[in-house]
């Protein structure tokens, strides 16, 4: 599925890998305007609306399901043309409530879900357990935002996947790489040479969906926006807050306990970059035309 399915996952207190479910690879014959077969087949690398969080015992060799989540459905597909060349499409929704997951430090999973902001858990004993709801500033779009959304994500689609002079060497880099489906004519779109002559990969064709697909409201969370620190508490960063004055990134600290213990705003310009132990946070400032710092800053116990 190379570049176009990314996971994550970890590893528990009794060394047993968590891991998400990855997509299905489907291939469909085209059908023409009678429902005939064309000959031609479309190949599917789609993520469906619900993964899988595994956990896979590497001492047992025995793989156990633990939850699932809500994630953007459809991806990256293949279509081979009846000329035998293939033509790649990857569909993008900016806007779409998902949950997303982590592993705490004591192998606990955490998943937070999307479409009402609470924290469902899995200890590591086996047992579940839920947090109440979040406290989320939830904002309503218009069309001319969601427009823009899809504006700002075909920009960032474009920056991840420049054009391609055909005419240039990067266009034939990993040419003949691939096998090929007619047994060497070299007619697959990964490559290869037709009549003597290279073939440059297709062009990636990026489909965006309507705006009446597009949520009405901001979710509470984006893909990667959980992190587990040392101290066994998660750390969500919520698509908006209030209490963000300038701009300056406010994060929610929950553990299975207590639920929500804090919410912390970074100074204005910090990241976030790892975790030490009691509390402990390491901070990056800085620019690309500045260089970069590394902060060390701990929190104040919780009264």
């Amino acid at each position: 599925v190379g570049p176009f399915f990314r996971s994550w996952s970890g590893v528990d207190a009794r060394g047993r890998l968590i891991f998400r479910s990855p997509p299905t690879t489907v291939s469909r014959p085209v059908l023409d305007a009678n429902g005939a077969p064309t000959g031609v087949f479309s190949m599917s690398t789609q993520n469906g609306d619900s993964a899988n969080i595994l956990r896979f015992d590497m001492d047992a060799r025995r793989i156990d399901t633990l939850g699932a989540i809500q994630q953007v459905a459809g991806g990256f597909r293949v279509v081979q043309g009846r000329d035998g060349r293939d033509q790649n499409y990857l569909t993008v929704n900016p806007l779409r409530s998902i949950d997303d997951w982590s592993v705490l430090s004591d192998g606990t999973l955490a998943i937070v879900r999307g479409h009402d902001y609470h924290v469902d858990w899995i200890l590591p004993n086996g047992s579940a357990a839920a947090s109440a709801k979040l406290p989320f500033d939830w904002r309503r779009l218009t069309d001319d935002e969601k427009q823009k959304l899809i504006d700002s994500a075909k920009i960032a689609e474009a920056k991840r996947f420049p054009p391609v002079n055909p005419n240039t060497p990067a266009a034939f880099a990993g040419a003949g790489g691939g096998a090929n489906r007619d047994g060497g004519s070299g007619r697959s779109g990964g490559g290869g040479e037709a009549d003597g002559r290279p073939q440059a990969p297709p062009p990636l064709i990026t489909e965006y969906v309507p705006l009446k697909e597009m949520a009405d409201y901001y979710p509470p969370i984006r893909a990667g926006a959980l992190m587990p620190d040392l101290d066994g508490n998660v750390w969500v960063l919520p698509t908006t807050s209030a209490q963000s004055r300038q701009g300056e990134l406010v994060y929610d600290v929950i553990n299975p306990r207590d639920g929500l213990q804090k919410r912390v705003r970074l100074p204005l310009g910090r990241s976030i970059v790892g975790f030490g132990r009691r509390g402990v946070v390491y901070l990056s400032a800085g620019s690309m035309t500045q260089g970069f710092t590394l902060e060390k800053v701990s929190l104040p116990p919780r009264p």
